[in-house]
């Protein structure tokens, strides 16, 4: 079992949803602008999983998750997190500092950069430098999490499968249901025995 942190954005809610999210969840509602950001951690042994359960716990509650945030850093955030300076993250970035391990590439190339904070993370981790002992979603577990709420209002079949580091989603008009734990042979039979629209999203 490991702990995940979700970062989700939300349609606005009421004062005391907001109390009891964060008196019984330990959630934090923040936003910019127009977007409500809805954070909270879960503990489970698939962050998809996982992600699927507290998203299904907070519509109980009357909470309505658009799609997941992804929690995107420039090099100042970086260094603040990190507890470095910035002068220690433009050195990684430039690979002259810490060269037995190469730093994420930027997620955004726009404004100096920026970063999947998860990516970074796990560097951090692996560097054994300051950083997050929870969990977070990586860029193809954010894009199954968001086609998934998709498929939730748009009436439509969700498959699972993957192989070799690869995740595929398969959409099929139907009801809005979940697929998961399907062996590899029984995900391409039932691709291949319907009209569908084949997604493959990269690791």
């Amino acid at each position: 079992m490991s702990e995940f942190e979700f970062m989700f954005v939300i349609d606005p809610i009421g004062d005391d949803v907001e109390r009891s999210l964060t008196e019984e969840l330990e959630a934090f509602v923040g936003g910019h602008g127009r977007t409500t950001i809805l954070t909270l951690s879960a503990t489970g042994p698939d962050p998809v999983a996982t992600a699927q359960s507290s998203i299904a716990d907070l519509r109980q509650r009357g909470v309505r998750v658009r799609r997941v945030y992804e929690d995107l850093v420039s090099r100042a955030q970086i260094a603040e997190r990190a507890q470095v300076t910035r002068q220690a993250v433009g050195l990684w970035v430039r690979a002259e500092r810490q060269t037995e391990r190469s730093f994420p590439e930027p997620y955004v190339l726009a404004g100096g950069g920026l970063w999947r904070w998860d990516e970074v993370n796990s560097w951090l981790r692996d560097a054994n430098l300051p950083h997050d002992d929870v969990k977070y979603l990586n860029a193809s577990e954010t894009a199954l999490i968001n086609v998934w709420l998709t498929a939730r209002t748009s009436n439509v079949d969700v498959v699972y499968g993957g192989t070799r580091g690869r995740a595929s989603v398969v959409l099929a008009h139907s009801t809005a249901t979940t697929h998961r734990g399907l062996e590899t042979s029984d995900w391409l039979s039932a691709a291949a025995d319907s009209k569908r629209t084949d997604f493959a999203l990269g690791a």
